[in-house]
């Protein structure tokens, strides 16, 4: 089901009420246009919201895109990575989390690096790993 913001709440609980919280699968947030509409009293949104459900989560019936060789392209293997192909890229996070935000020891040098006023994209588990 596919609604504005001013009644995503109320239909949210109607439609957990009926198919329950627990079946349901996302809430994808839609941007119906490109700029928002001028006609607002106070804040306008270009934004809709589809409210995702099943009967059953269970037996929910979801896939990915399969994987396009133009997607496979932006991943390449140069050392021989035992791990497989990989991409380089900005190891930061787009929204910075606290949890993420802690120093890489250089190897080659001792000092430490940390990710400004971002955060790391991974958890200091997998980053160690990483290295």
């Amino acid at each position: 089901m596919c609604i504005d913001d001013s009644e995503v709440f109320h239909l949210g609980m109607m439609l957990d009420e009926i198919f329950g919280e627990e079946n349901r699968l996302g809430i994808i947030n839609w941007q119906k246009t490109y700029s928002p509409k001028n006609d607002s009293k106070h804040i306008s949104s270009a934004t809709e919201y589809v409210l995702v459900y099943s009967k059953n989560i269970e037996e929910a019936k979801t896939k990915l895109l399969c994987r396009t060789e133009d997607m496979n392209s932006n991943y390449k293997n140069p050392d021989n990575d035992p791990n497989g192909h990989w991409s380089s890229g900005d190891p930061c996070a787009r929204t910075p989390a606290e949890r993420d935000r802690y120093a890489i020891q250089s190897p080659f040098t001792g000092s430490l690096h940390y990710p400004g006023n971002r955060s790391w994209s991974y958890s200091k588990k997998n980053m160690k790993s990483f290295l």
